[in-house]
């Protein structure tokens, strides 16, 4: 998967293979994706921990990562806010998805 904030501020890139757990501070327009699922991948799940920075704003998820009911996320803004999207690779057109957002 790959987490892309704006030039400005900076490239996160997360290979399934390494890691189950992302952690990442958003800031800036923010646009989360997963590309590039191979065999390997399919079973495979893990956690996006976001960490919101001042000024932030996301983008809406891409198509193949499917949330409950198609809903779209209202991601949380709130500058602090600690959020989590959770997932599992269905195979390699379908993330299953689920966000809670703002643990305070």
């Amino acid at each position: 998967f790959i987490v892309y904030v704006p030039p400005e501020f900076a490239i996160v890139n997360g290979l399934l293979n390494n890691n189950d757990i992302f952690n990442m501070t958003a800031s800036g327009n923010v646009t989360i994706s997963m590309g590039s699922i191979g065999a390997s991948n399919i079973g495979q799940s893990g956690n996006i921990i976001i960490v919101n920075g001042a000024g932030v704003s996301f983008n809406p998820l891409p198509s193949n990562m499917k949330t409950p009911s198609g809903a779209q996320v209202q991601f949380v803004t709130t500058t602090g806010a600690v959020s989590i999207i959770s997932y599992y690779v269905l195979n390699a057109q379908t993330i299953l998805c689920n966000y809670i957002g703002n643990f305070a």
